[in-house]
């Protein structure tokens, strides 16, 4: 099966980039929320057709990318650290719940 791989490169199989995330994230938030988290991560991406070996480059935050950011996301420009807490919320309620759990079963005995 060959998914996300540049046309005209002579691979059958395989994968460009690869963005993992997290689930629990991704099942909270809104369809916009996952449009920014997306258009963010493959802003990290480039491909140079000047390169003899690997083309596919991963490019750290710059001064520029940094105002496009702010500029792609002015409607909204906190949006990072409001899904942040929000996953950080759900795995902070799901550790109390377990503990909470736990606590239940140790009285029962």
């Amino acid at each position: 099966m060959r998914h996300l791989t540049k046309d005209g490169v002579d691979i059958v199989e395989g994968y460009d980039y690869i963005i993992t995330l997290d689930r629990k994230c991704w099942d909270n938030i809104t369809d916009l929320d996952r449009v920014k988290i997306l258009r963010h991560e493959l802003r990290h991406t480039f491909f140079d057709i000047e390169s003899d070996d690997n083309p596919y480059k991963l490019l750290n935050h710059s001064i520029s990318d940094f105002y496009e950011e702010v500029d792609l996301n002015k409607n909204d420009p906190r949006w990072r650290e409001r899904v942040a807490t929000l996953t950080e919320d759900i795995y902070e309620q799901e550790k109390e719940a377990r503990i909470e759990k736990k606590r239940k079963k140790t009285k029962e005995y």
